[in-house]
């Protein structure tokens, strides 16, 4: 299976996040981004709003890259792909959720940190490619970048308090509707 492109794009994730000053590494803030997004993929999930799930696992994959570059300095490798033909999002959700609150609650080994960072990116992707073939779990996850790009004014982003950046006037959802048209 090919990765070129979703490797680009991971790339393309990276140069936002540096656009956007996200150069300090909080892992605290990065738990916290991480899990407010698995606990928007768990309500699509249970709503079984498809476009609601696509959205929140390419988010996942968005926080996730900037997590793992700012940890090792280098842009992850999308080199293969998990089989996920069995009904993976609910126990994906609860994976994540176990891990990421282990860590916290013992303030883990930093390698072990960035290997289950590494796997959210890899098992996220791997959802998206079996529910929506490779062409369009690329797609999707471009559009998420160019949302996010659409957050930008002039070159430069505001942050909230917490330290998020903020949506501008022209922030443009992203708009899986003309890739997965058949959906919801």
């Amino acid at each position: 299976m090919d990765t070129t492109r979703i490797n680009e794009l991971l790339q393309k994730t990276v140069e936002w996040n540096k656009e956007a000053w996200f150069t300090k590494f909080d892992k605290d803030l990065e738990v916290k981004m991480l899990m407010e997004e698995v606990g928007e993929l768990y309500i699509a999930y249970a709503k079984n709003k498809k476009l609601e799930i696509v959205d929140a696992l390419c988010d996942i994959m968005f926080v996730a890259t900037w997590t793992y570059y700012k940890s090792w300095d280098k842009v992850p490798n999308m080199f293969h792909i998990i089989d996920m033909s069995h009904d993976p999002i609910e126990n994906f959700c609860m994976s994540i959720s176990t891990e990421l609150g282990m860590f916290i609650w013992r303030r883990g080994d930093e390698n072990e940190y960035i290997y289950a960072i590494k796997s959210i990116i890899i098992i996220s992707y791997s959802i998206l490619v079996h529910l929506h073939w490779q062409e369009k779990a690329d797609a999707c996850y471009a559009e998420v970048v160019r949302s996010n790009y659409s957050k930008f004014v002039d070159g430069k982003c505001k942050k909230d308090k917490n330290g998020k950046v903020e949506k501008w006037p022209n922030f443009s959802q992203p708009d899986f509707s003309k890739i997965i048209w058949q959906y919801d």
